[in-house]
């Protein structure tokens, strides 16, 4: 892999006059246009990994932060693209008259859904919600009521953890993941109860918390303060199945007719998935490609869902508990893999990072600004949201020049690349 660090800042100051150029221009549409159409994005074109999965990964959850940096400002765009993948659930996911329901919603006026905040129980109620928050259990805010943004958003209480807080405790205020991660289940604009969703029917889960014992959570956070941990950390620890919480969680998961997963720390997030708890999430997953399951994602749960978990700049230290190297995500949206929270300007070392990234990885790089997201429905995807348009250079990979400049320093540092200067 490239390392960034050497010549990061002053390719950046070289090239930004040259990048400014790429930016497509595209008018924002109005925050509550409802109009669920965009950019539409390959993902699974020149793959074998089509699927019929209901994807909305999300960089800021169903609209964008204001001024505070606290309250989300719902966007009506992706409220309406998350009841389009709900409408495309089998008749099956409600108790009673599924499809009577999804008529009934089909015929409502959408713009006097948009006025009301698209709140739905006739829709969304009898649907069972499964928060994942497992990328939120190593952040300090999480835990720590002395931290500000402990009730900022969710917290263990919130989520009903069952670790202690006895067991963190000697962590908080060290080094845990900064930032704070959302609580879904509250009854605020751009959540789940919002729109209708039955509260008793929204349920928190974190297959860490569940799964692991004491001594390997006080290993994790060991990792995290101190980069060291006691005991044996290693790229085949597997959570043990046959327990009556094993079995508990099974079910849990089984129940989701919408699998949300939550931000926070994107490497932890993939040690469970992809290694830790990796036989429990099988099934639903498969349900997510079947088209059974809604997969919603914020941030690193986004990335998770995408193909791949890499571009982001927090410290490797989960990196070695996966197969050495594996960046993989789930995959659910083909080569299409998410950076979220871009800011969009052309000229950003983002902007370059991506597209030799996605060069070298064989990936389409979608860098998702707040309130904007990635749609997939059965094959087809799409960015939408407040502009429904991705950042600065459009896709990266899919901008020749930037290809270009991509292509170059995809091959520093390979054998027969030449570091001789000019003669």
């Amino acid at each position: 892999m490239v390392s960034w660090h050497g010549f990061g800042l002053p390719l950046l100051v070289a090239v930004t006059a040259f990048l400014a150029g790429l930016v497509l221009g595209s008018a924002e549409l109005p925050l509550n246009s409802c109009s669920a159409e965009g950019q539409s994005v390959s993902c699974f074109e020149g793959t074998d990994a089509r699927n019929n999965a209901l994807l909305l990964l999300t960089s800021s959850g169903l609209g964008a932060y204001g001024a505070d940096s606290r309250t989300l400002v719902p966007n009506g765009n992706l409220t309406k693209a998350f009841r389009d993948l709900v409408l495309q659930l089998p008749d099956s996911s409600w108790e009673t008259d599924g499809a009577k329901r999804k008529e009934n919603a089909r015929n409502r006026d959408v713009s006097m859904l948009a006025e009301s905040g698209f709140y739905e129980p006739e829709l969304f109620s009898g649907l069972q919600i499964v928060i994942v928050e497992d990328g939120c259990f190593v952040k300090d805010s999480f835990w720590n009521k002395e931290n500000p943004d402990f009730h900022s958003g969710t917290n263990y209480q919130i989520s009903g953890m069952t670790t202690s807080i006895e067991l963190v405790r000697p962590f908080l205020g060290r080094g845990l993941d900064v930032g704070w991660c959302a609580n879904y289940s509250q009854s605020k604009a751009g959540y789940f109860v919002a729109l209708g969703f039955e509260a008793h029917r929204i349920r928190h889960v974190s297959l860490w918390d569940r799964l692991a014992g004491d001594s390997l959570k006080t290993q994790v956070f060991e990792l995290l303060t101190t980069s060291r941990a006691r005991g044996s950390m290693t790229a085949d620890l597997e959570a043990e199945t046959g327990s009556s919480e094993a079995t508990a969680v099974v079910d849990l998961l089984r129940s989701a007719d919408i699998l949300h997963v939550n931000g926070g720390h994107p490497d932890f997030t993939q040690f469970v998935f992809k290694q830790f708890a990796r036989e429990f999430l099988l099934p639903v997953v498969q349900r997510v490609k079947e088209g059974s399951v809604v997969y919603t994602g914020q941030s690193a749960g986004s990335m998770m869902g995408g193909a791949d978990v890499g571009l982001s700049l927090q410290a490797p230290i989960f990196r070695d508990m996966v197969k050495r190297g594996d960046t993989t995500g789930l995959s659910l949206a083909g080569r299409c893999a998410v950076r979220p929270h871009d800011e969009g300007s052309a000229g950003s070392l983002w902007d370059l990072a991506s597209a030799v990234y996605g060069k070298l990885k064989g990936l389409m790089v979608v860098r998702l600004p707040n309130a904007e997201a990635l749609m997939c429905a059965r094959g087809q995807c799409s960015v939408v949201g407040a502009t429904g348009k991705p950042a600065a250079s459009v896709i990266s990979g899919q901008e020749p020049n930037l290809e270009r400049l991509a292509e170059v320093f995809s091959v520093m540092g390979q054998p027969g690349a030449s570091d001789a200067g000019p003669t």
